[in-house]
C-alpha cells in the first residue's frame, strides 16, 4: 500500500505547475496595444491584444466578429506556458514524457505537438447545451482567418480533455482586422 501511495505522490508532485518567471507577462511588443474586449468591433487595420490561459479548456476570441471579416493572429515569440512542469513554446509546442507519449491520440489536435496553440470554430445547438468544435488547427507564428458564419472562434493549448488542471501560464496574441475576404 505504501508503494502505491509513494508512486501516487510522485506522480502528483510531477503535476505541480511551476510557471516560468515571465509566463503570462505581456510581451514588450504588445504593450502598446489595448486589450481586446467582448463589446469591441475592430475597424479594418485596427489591432488589440488578448491572452489565452493554459488552464482554460477554451478561450473565446474576445471581440465581436461577423461573417465576411478577415483577421490576422500573431503570437509573440519568447513566450512559454507549462504543461505538467514542461515549458512549451505555444508556436511550436513540445515533446511529451513517456506517459504523455502513450496518450498522443487523445490530444485535441492529435497530429500536432503537445501544448501548441490551437484554434477552432465552435458552434452550439439552440439553448447552448451542446457545442462542438470544427476546423481545429495550429496558430503557429501567425495565421489569417476568414469569418464565414456565426460560429465563435476559440483558442486552446493542445492537451487532453480533462487534463487542463495541471497547466499554467498564458500567452498573448495580437489580433488585427484585415480588409474583408474576397
Amino acid at each position: 500500500m505504501r508503494a502505491w501511495a509513494g508512486l501516487l505522490l510522485t506522480l502528483l508532485a510531477g503535476c505541480a505547475c511551476v510557471p516560468e518567471p515571465t509566463s503570462g507577462a505581456v510581451p514588450v511588443e504588445l504593450q502598446h496595444l489595448a486589450e481586446c474586449t467582448a463589446e469591441q468591433s475592430l475597424a479594418v487595420d485596427a489591432a488589440c491584444r488578448f491572452a489565452v490561459d493554459a488552464r482554460q479548456y477554451s478561450t473565446r476570441l474576445p471581440v465581436r466578429i461577423q461573417s465576411g471579416q478577415r483577421y490576422r493572429l500573431d503570437v509573440s515569440p519568447k513566450q512559454t506556458w507549462t504543461d505538467w512542469n514542461r515549458p512549451s513554446d505555444p508556436r511550436t509546442g513540445g515533446d511529451g514524457n513517456a506517459l504523455m507519449d502513450l496518450l498522443t491520440r487523445c490530444r485535441r489536435l492529435p497530429e500536432q505537438q503537445w501544448f501548441v496553440l490551437g484554434l477552432a470554430w465552435r458552434s452550439c445547438r439552440p439553448g447552448g447545451d451542446q457545442c462542438g468544435e470544427q476546423e481545429a488547427r495550429v496558430v503557429g507564428d501567425g495565421l489569417t482567418v476568414d469569418v464565414v458564419d456565426g460560429r465563435a472562434l476559440v483558442f486552446f493549448a493542445n492537451d487532453m480533455p480533462g487534463f487542463y488542471w495541471n497547466n499554467c501560464g498564458r500567452v498573448w496574441l495580437r489580433l488585427q482586422r484585415k480588409a474583408s475576404a474576397g
